[in-house]
This record gives C-alpha cells, structure tokens and sequence, in this order.
C-alpha cells in the first residue's frame, strides 16, 4: 500500500490496549554510562528493543541514528543527537514516537505507521552542532505524523534551507513554532534567497494549528549586486492541500527581503501564505503577513490559481498541557464559536478516517467521552482530565455550531 492510499483507509492504528503498555519494556541509553544503564548510544538501544519498548535518553551529544521500529524514544533535557537522524519504514502495525531530543536534522520517511512527535527541538547549535545542509524536518511518504508542542528554527546559518519541507504525507502541527534559514549573503553578486517555514508539495495535506511560522530573511548583497528574495511563511505546490487554524496571535510570515546598496536593489518580501497552481487553502483566525522590504513588501496571500476557503465562524482547536511532574491532571482547552456544543473523545489509538461531513478526518478512538457543553460568550472551554500512569492517550473534539454545522478539531497528543 502506498502512503496516499495508506491516507485513505478507514483505519490507522497505534498500539492499541494498556495490556501491551505493560509489557513493554525500558531500556536506558547514557553517554557516560552511568547507574542503570544499558548502552552508551541511541543506535545500540534501537537495535536490542523490540516494538512497545521504551528508550530513556539521558542528558548527552549521542551519535545520529536510524529508527525503524515501533519504539518510543524518550528524551531527557539536554539529550541531543548529531548530524541526521532517521526515522523510516515503518509498517502499518506500527507507531514511532520521539519526545523531548534535539536534533540537527530529521527525516520521517516511507512510513505507513503513525509517528508522534513531542517537544522536540530541532536547530543547529553552533556550539555542538555544524549547521544543517538541509531541512531542519524532512517529512516524505508517510502516512500520518503529528508534531506538538515541537520549536523547528535556524538560529544562524546562510544557507537558505526550509525550515520543514512535506513530501506526499498526511502531517499534523500543533504548537509548533517554525523559522526558515536566511539565503546566503553575496560580496560580489545577489543574495540568496530565504528559505520557506513550511515548504508543502506533492499532493500532501497539511493542518497547521496555534502554530507561527517565519518565512528566511533574503540574504544581503553588496556592489550591484541585488537582494535576496524573503522566504515565504508557507509555500504549497503540487495540488497540495493546507489548513490553518489558530488565534490572532498565531502567525505566518514572510522572510523580509535582503538589503542590496540602494533601495531599489533589495529583495522583495517573501509571502505570508503562497499557493502555486491548483492548490487549497483553508484558514481560519491566524494573522497573515508579508515580509518587509525597501522595495516590494510580501502579501498575506498570493494564491493566483489556488482554492482559498475561509470559514465563518472560524474552525474550532484543541490545546493539551501534558500534566506536570508528580501530576495525572491534563488540561485540555477548547477554542470555538460561543455557542457551539462541544465533546471530547479520548482513546489510546490513532485514526485516520476521512469524513464526508466535515474536513477533519477521525484521528482519535472514542473510547472515552467528556461533554465541553456549550462554549460560553468567551469562545473558550477547559476541562482537566485524570489520566491513568504510563499511558499514551490522543484527543479530539465533536464540535455542532449553533447553526447546525459539524466540525472536528485537530488532535492532541498525551504521553504520561
């Protein structure tokens, strides 16, 4: 089955009961070996684990790795890995996670299995890392990849690179903040240009939500020579398809043109949000914006052939705060058009069912229901749910607008 029939099917499914949870088991990776450790590198632990085992990675630089297994990899703060770490070939049967590690550059490919992707951080440090040569986050062929709660930027570096780069996937963002590389600076000739935020192509579908993005600055040129062009916010080629969603203050910028030696000769601003051909657009509250420029700022929107769509009332979302340390409370949060009745169903597996009635697919089990009632005057609704220990739980939530439209919301993911 390919990745976009893989899209298609009724069902994705996680690990699917707590019975198969209890049998997993912890392996533990520390660099400097200490107390209760297994191994010293993230690659050997993969290889003795087996799927629904759990690695613990203790604070350390570890070596680039590949996973290609059904495995949770859990990061303690300060656990990083150099140069470019793989996560690929994953059967249907099968969900990947990684939580909590920072990484140079990772590639999520040819996976029919769902992958999560929690609290990540993913960025060049020039103190432990050389800069990335290519997308900060490759996601290519896969069939159902959620990122939350995950920071995806270029704090240095000219080399013009997407911060995330969708190939033919079915990916979910969820407060996510994303920022592209400047283009390379010239001494003797243009300036290059920035790179996208979000670069999405090849059929791929895409829900962007309470997440910003930042469009590369153009890079700078001296003498004659002229500015780079901003990267854009969001770039979408290849009848691909993107739905945005959040509040005012989530946003998607362009890149600001690069500075040249007259005003005339800077780069022009990236766009906000760009469709190329015929490609679909739907977006809901989040503030668009071209990038700044001496000479021809960026738009909000440029979408010449594209389908843009922009529902009123605005797409309800859903935000979790995982519960903290010594905690079983989660919070979850509900942004929605006041009056609008609202459920949340919680589950232990992943779906991926499209629907005919509304534009968000079926992306969580109902095996637990929690009634939001009906959102008041202030377009907000929090619930804290109890959640049991060692348990993976994704949520989603039913919403009926009082005009009698149905509306699903993006998931959230849990790990306690």
């Amino acid at each position: 089955m390919t990745p976009r029939l893989a899209r298609t099917a009724l069902l994705l499914l996680s690990w699917s009961s707590a019975a198969q949870l209890a049998l997993a088991t912890t392996w533990t990776v520390d660099l400097a070996g200490g107390p209760g450790a297994q191994f010293t590198q993230i690659a050997d632990a993969i290889a003795a684990a087996s799927d629904g085992d759990v690695i613990v990675v203790r604070p350390g630089l570890y070596n680039q790795f590949s996973l290609d297994k059904g495995l949770e990899i859990r990061a303690e703060p300060g656990a990083a890995a150099r140069a470019v770490v793989r996560l690929q070939n994953l059967a249907s049967s099968q969900r990947a996670s990684i939580r909590g590690l920072q990484v140079v550059t990772l590639h999520v490919t040819n996976n029919l299995g769902p992958v999560v992707l929690e609290q990540l951080s993913i960025y060049s440090d020039p103190a432990l890392i050389p800069f990335s040569s290519s997308e900060h986050l490759r996601i290519d062929a896969c069939a159902d990849v959620r990122v939350q709660r995950s920071n995806i930027t270029s704090p240095g570096g000219q080399r013009g690179m997407e911060a995330v780069y969708v190939f033919d996937a079915r990916v979910e963002f969820v407060e996510c903040t994303l920022s592209a590389q400047a283009g390379k600076a010239s001494a003797t000739g243009d300036g290059g240009q920035g790179g996208h935020g979000l670069l999405v192509d090849d059929h791929a579908r895409v829900h962007f939500v309470r997440s910003s993005t930042l469009g590369g600055v153009g890079g700078a040129a001296s003498g004659a020579g002229a500015g780079g062009e901003g990267g854009d916010g969001i770039h979408v080629a290849g009848a691909s398809e993107v739905i945005v969603a959040g509040l005012a203050l989530d946003s998607v910028v362009g890149g600001a043109g690069g500075a040249a030696s007259s005003c005339a000769l800077s780069g022009r601003g990236g766009d906000g949000i760009e469709l190329v051909g015929s490609c679909e657009l739907r977006t809901s509250s989040v503030t668009l914006a071209g990038g700044a420029s001496c000479s021809q700022s960026g738009l909000a929107l440029e979408s010449p052939l594209g389908t843009v769509v922009t529902p009123l009332p605005p797409d309800p979302v859903l935000t979790v705060t995982p519960p903290p340390s010594g905690s079983s409370m989660a919070l979850f949060t509900l942004h929605a058009a006041p009056g609008t009745s609202a459920e949340l169903f919680l589950g232990r597996r992943t779906l991926l069912s499209p629907s005919v009635n509304t534009e968000i697919e079926l992306l969580a089990q109902h095996a637990r229901r929690i009634d939001f009632g009906v959102v008041p005057a202030s377009g907000v609704v929090q619930r804290s749910v109890k959640l049991p220990p060692n348990t993976f739980v994704v949520g989603q939530v039913d919403a009926l607008l009082s005009a009698g439209d149905f509306r699903r919301t993006n998931s959230c993911v849990v790990f306690r």
